[in-house]
């Protein structure tokens, strides 16, 4: 996971530099926790992730807590951030809850 969180960090951070070079070039970035809801066909990498987890298919869960935010509610982020002028060159963070996972 400590690749995937820097990969999303360095491309955020080459997003902004690009948008610092080209002004004219407005950006928005939406930096969603862990997406969870349904997915267009069948149930997607975070359905699966978590009914494996509650059905007990998945030997180990790490003891650890995690947020989570519903797929729609990030969709429609996205779509507001084409829509409203005032989203240009800001970030959103969405999050709900944290969840303790034992």
């Amino acid at each position: 996971l400590i690749d995937y969180m820097k990969s999303k960090t360095l491309a955020e951070k080459a997003a902004w530099d690009y948008q610092a070079a080209n002004p004219g070039f407005d950006i928005v970035t939406i930096l969603p926790c862990f997406i969870m809801g349904p997915a267009p066909t069948g149930d997607g990498e975070s359905v699966t992730y978590m009914k494996n987890i509650l059905n007990g298919s998945k030997s180990e869960v790490p003891r650890n807590s995690s947020s989570f935010v519903d797929v729609r509610d990030v969709a429609l982020a996205h779509l507001r951030a084409i829509q409203l002028p005032e989203a240009a060159n800001q970030r959103f963070i969405l999050y709900n809850e944290r969840v303790l996972l034992r």
